[in-house]
């Protein structure tokens, strides 16, 4: 334990950040006072690793000092954590003229869902409250913060939105589940990459392969002729994510498809099949495809399979 604190004001921000992380992991709440002043490191990446020891050891002492570096506090800080938790964008880090404030949108990230996890009172109840509201915008805020937060106790009151006609309430309800990676709501999730909507397909599919159970494989199989080239190329993605041996024909067929984007997918994915016939296929693609594009990928995968197959 010492050795760790000694650490933590290490030169090197690599080092420092290591040192959290094994905190982390131990859960370690004797740290507590010497990783605050980590709150303020000059590397997002160092101050990010501060703020997940926090919520590893849950330690409620330290929200005044999250609100207060997010430039709120308890009582008006519901709608900031919110806006956080549902943005979009990564975002960068801009000076801030007050050195108090935290100017990453990471670490922004991280202290709200530090927040909502230490205590699910005070947002992560309240969100799925709004998950019913009538108010399109406060339902879809609620969605993103609640699969960005990544609590298991999301994931049913969620799945209720699977059978909204609200394409952009399911859709976001698609993408929130498969942040949360739950397999509670994997056969919604298989019935729905058959929806008549591709934009609804194509989550699905992202998600299941973000879950990767099992079940999912035969609907992957199926989606490899779907009609949306984009739904296509996520199954053949998400198919070869799988490593499943039974597969791979279906993969190596798509080596050869017309759209360069699909055969493109299909040779990326073959880096997960060591075999003889993979190798092969790629062998038989750089002697043979006109498009230097998927020539240079098949000769990439071949580069990493070749040691690992010929003896």
């Amino acid at each position: 334990m010492a050795d760790l604190i000694k650490l933590l004001s290490h030169d090197d921000a690599n080092i420092r950040r290591a040192a959290l992380r094994v905190l982390y992991y131990k859960k370690d709440s004797n740290a507590y006072k010497f990783v605050v002043p980590l709150l303020k490191d000059k590397f997002w990446q160092v101050r990010e690793a501060a703020v997940k020891y926090f919520e590893a050891i849950k330690s409620k002492q330290i929200l005044p000092i999250f609100f207060n570096r997010l430039g709120t506090d308890m009582a008006q800080g519901r709608k900031v954590l919110i806006d956080i938790l549902s943005a979009k964008g990564v975002g960068k880090e801009e000076p801030a003229e007050n050195k108090n404030l935290e100017p990453s949108i990471m670490v922004k990230k991280a202290m709200a869902k530090a927040i909502a996890t230490i205590d699910e009172n005070y947002l992560i109840n309240p969100l799925i409250k709004s998950l019913s509201s009538d108010n399109l915008n406060m339902q879809l805020a609620a969605i993103a913060a609640l699969g960005n937060i990544g609590s298991e106790k999301a994931v049913e009151p969620l799945m209720t939105l699977l059978d909204s006609e609200n394409l952009s309430i399911l859709v976001s309800s698609i993408v929130a589940l498969g942040k949360l990676k739950s397999d509670k709501c994997v056969e919604k999730l298989i019935k729905l990459a058959s929806h008549n909507e591709p934009q609804v397909r194509l989550e699905a599919i992202i998600s299941l392969n973000h879950i990767k159970d099992p079940r999912a494989i035969p609907t992957y199989i199926k989606t490899l002729a779907d009609s949306d080239v984009k739904v296509k190329r996520t199954a053949v993605i998400a198919l070869g994510n799988t490593r499943d041996n039974e597969s791979i024909d279906y993969l190596l067929a798509l080596g050869s498809d017309n759209d360069p984007s699909i055969k493109k997918a299909a040779i990326a994915s073959y880096v997960n099949f060591p075999e003889e016939k993979v190798v092969k296929k790629l062998i038989e693609i750089m002697d043979n495809e006109s498009d230097e594009e998927i020539v240079l990928e098949a000769a990439a995968v071949y580069n990493k399979l070749f040691t690992k197959v010929i003896k």
